[in-house]
């Protein structure tokens, strides 16, 4: 059922790792995501979400990506975030994420 809601794209930029989301984040989508983060917790380098063509997330996608920048971060990597829309970016602020996040640019 999320799969249809949720669309990743991976993709190497030099040392950096990159999912792309399209759609929602949500609790339905979450599994997806996180496969795509499990298949990729081993990624030497930066592992980037870009955020651009995301149109949704609540708290089950905000727990995700928490859940990933905690693991990242106790394994010695890191997990950054890109290309937010206002929505996300507003989303993000208003949950007190926005200062523990690395997070690169708006869309």
């Amino acid at each position: 059922m999320g799969a249809d809601r949720l669309q990743l794209a991976a993709s190497d930029e030099g040392d950096e790792r990159v999912i792309a989301l399209t759609g929602e984040l949500d609790a339905a989508t979450v599994p997806v995501l996180q496969s795509a983060l499990d298949a990729n917790q081993a990624h030497d380098g930066v592992l980037v979400l870009d955020l651009e063509g995301l149109d949704f997330v609540d708290s089950s996608g905000l727990g995700a990506i928490v859940e990933c920048h905690r693991t990242r971060t106790e394994g010695g990597g890191t997990l950054a975030l890109r290309s937010l829309s206002d929505r996300v970016a507003t989303v993000l602020r208003y949950a007190g994420l926005d200062g523990h996040l690395t997070i690169r640019g708006a869309a």
